[in-house]
């Protein structure tokens, strides 16, 4: 028993310091099991009892379709479902969450359970916009230069060229892009 309380404690560290906590959802009750971090990453107190209803309620509205979505369809095919979406919790704050889960069979071959994981990738997803958006910036840089500016791989093949380059030789970025510069 001293065993199965480290290694409970154990798992429960190893969770908070992943932003991840997992899930349990007994189908037919609708009642949910959650681990300490999934009610941290949702923003509820120990007390609430969660329901497959109190977590809907937490799911950005622009979300909510495509969730319902991946839900539904792996209970109705029997298969894992892997998701990103938004949350809103009770302060409003919108948090990323990635959600995986997978049905579980009763032996006549009824969904009866799914269990998952849900981890917070708030921060993320925050980086990811951040490059994209520096990308874009370095893109509108270089293809706003009026001389040939371009990428190469050792080989000589294009990886990469500003619109001036492609403007000069008439044709599209996509054209030249995968073919060696001397063509």
């Amino acid at each position: 028993e001293r065993v199965a309380d480290q290694v409970g404690q154990d798992l429960a560290e190893a969770q908070r310091i992943g932003n991840m906590g997992s899930w349990e959802w007994n189908i037919n009750s609708n009642a949910l099991l959650w681990s300490d971090e999934v009610y941290r990453i949702f923003g509820f107190e120990k007390h609430i009892s969660p329901t497959y209803s109190v977590y809907l309620g937490r799911i950005h509205p622009d979300d909510h379709e495509t969730l319902m979505r991946a839900i539904n369809g792996a209970v109705v095919a029997h298969v894992p479902y892997e998701i990103r979406h938004r949350i809103v919790r009770s302060d409003g704050e919108v948090r990323w969450v990635l959600a995986c889960g997978e049905v579980e069979l009763s032996d006549q071959g009824l969904p009866v359970k799914m269990i998952g994981i849900c981890q917070d990738i708030t921060e993320r997803v925050k980086l990811e916009e951040e490059a994209a958006a520096q990308s874009l910036l370095l893109r509108s840089v270089l293809d706003g230069m009026y001389v040939f500016v371009g990428l190469m791989a050792t080989d000589g093949t294009l990886i990469d060229v500003n619109r001036a380059a492609a403007d000069a030789t008439g044709q599209t970025r996509d054209d030249l892009i995968g073919k060696p510069l001397w063509d």
